[in-house]
């Protein structure tokens, strides 16, 4: 039985296990979900935290690459069909918030509505631009604008606001510091840092940060997990290969099939009744059914 089925925890509740796993002191590698299967199992493992990345919305919602394809409405969408079937404190990846600082405020509003607890807001130009190649990045005092209304526009005040910088991979040392104080001066809840490969990159991060907790992804830093924690790094994200191999799995099935070989496609590989039911919260179903069904 998952926990969502023994107890159904409110999305304030979410949002304060997350802070306090940020006060904790510790390093956790966080789930990888992207619609409620995923959810529910990650739920049922115990993960307690997860992370939606908009590279994986808009895979499965659009059958796209994360080119900034999805609108806010899909990712919201998505993000409320994780969070009403589990209890984990959701981390939301929201881009550049779709769009300007009044943007933000929207987006910020409609995803806190659809549970998430913890929401990013990025410093890249997004989309595109014709004639650029390459991330950019918008100007400091624009993604300050973007964090100061992300923290106005929360209603919940349990709502974590997380400042995402892509400095270190575009600007290098000097320009991801300088955007990193400015963040944790400006009253974000905590930092976000893509491209740290190396120690010595961390260090100046850790410096600027202000004691906030620090979220790395895109990361080739080879430390442990309590090494991280060390420098105040509270969430790795290293990869997001839950779907990958749902994609994988479908995609050997599906091969299978075309080749006349599904019937003897290795049993092992495919969801034993037990997940599959954990999948989809069956025995939650169940005593639905027996309570008021008869």
């Amino acid at each position: 039985m998952t926990r969502f089925e023994e107890e159904i925890v409110s999305p304030s509740a979410k949002r304060q296990n997350l802070r306090k796993h940020f006060r904790g002191g510790t390093c956790f590698q966080p789930a990888s979900v992207f619609d409620p299967i995923s959810a529910r199992l990650a739920d049922s493992l115990g993960f307690g935290i997860a992370i939606f990345p908009g590279s994986s919305a808009s895979a499965v919602v659009l059958g796209a690459p994360d080119i900034a394809l999805l609108s806010i409405n899909d990712l919201v969408d998505q993000t409320r069909r994780i969070t009403r079937v589990s209890n984990l404190s959701l981390i939301v990846d929201a881009d550049n918030g779709y769009g300007n600082s009044i943007n933000v405020i929207a987006a910020i509003r409609d995803l806190e509505a659809a549970g998430a607890s913890a929401i990013t807001i990025e410093d890249t130009v997004l989309p595109q631009i014709k004639g650029t190649k390459g991330e950019h990045l918008i100007e400091l005092d624009e993604l300050l604008s973007k964090t100061t209304a992300a923290l106005e526009a929360r209603v919940d005040p349990e709502t974590i606001i997380i400042g995402r910088t892509h400095a270190l991979r575009t600007g290098g040392a000097v320009e991801a510091e300088r955007r990193v104080k400015a963040l944790a001066s400006s009253g974000v809840d905590a930092i976000f840092l893509v491209g740290v490969n190396n120690e010595d990159d961390l260090k100046v991060i850790y410096n600027s940060s202000n004691g906030l907790p620090i979220l790395l992804g895109g990361s080739e830093v080879m430390l442990t997990e309590t090494e991280l924690a060390s420098y105040n790094v509270s969430i790795i994200i290293r990869g997001h290969q839950t779907f990958q191999a749902s994609v994988q799995g479908i995609y050997s099935v599906l091969l299978a099939q075309l080749n006349g070989e599904l019937q003897s496609y290795p049993v092992s590989n495919l969801a034993s009744t037990e997940v599959m039911d954990m999948a989809i919260g069956k025995n939650y179903f169940r005593s639905l059914s027996n309570k008021f069904l008869g």
